[in-house]
């Protein structure tokens, strides 16, 4: 079984020191060349890092800012860093957004549209990892059924 968040899960090798098949090889002046041409021109276009300004580097930026920070504990702060499915405190938590980071983000610092879940609450939800499983449908897209409404606990805190 591999590891969640590995990118090659049947490779079980890192590609590191004596285990990268390039170990111990030369590359010819022609692509040696050819490779630094091409990383000027990254730098060139301000691509040099490993970030390419794609949307995954758009959504790491996102989820460092200060805003994002405070909308995370705004949320923390509501549901009384209480998860508000199983009712667990001093637990890890998560603060999830109800309708999806990726395809809101006109709401990803909407206050009502997060909740606060611990991390197996969190992992249960629909919308978890998005990227490895395919959603159910966008209507299906809040709380299990057996759980309150989340919205009529705790203080109604809402974006101004």
């Amino acid at each position: 079984m591999s590891k969640k968040g590995d990118k090659h899960p049947n490779q079980s090798i890192k590609m590191k020191g004596r285990n990268n098949p390039m170990f111990g090889k030369k590359l010819s002046l022609e692509e040696r060349k050819a490779r630094s041409i091409a990383q000027l021109r990254r730098v060139k276009e301000g691509r040099h890092n490993w970030g390419d300004g794609s949307v995954g580097d758009t959504n790491v930026k996102v989820r460092r800012s200060f805003e994002y920070k405070l909308w995370k504990e705004a949320v923390f702060k509501r549901d009384n860093w209480t998860c508000i499915w199983c009712k667990k405190r001093g637990v890890r938590l998560n603060a999830d957004h109800i309708k999806p980071f990726a395809l809101y983000p006109e709401l990803r610092f909407a206050i009502d549209n997060g909740r606060t879940l611990c991390e197996p609450c969190h992992r249960t939800t629909d919308t978890f990892s998005i990227k490895m499983r395919p959603m159910k449908s966008l209507n299906s897209i809040t709380q299990p059924s057996s759980a309150l409404n989340w919205q009529t606990q705790g203080s109604s805190a809402k974006t101004t």
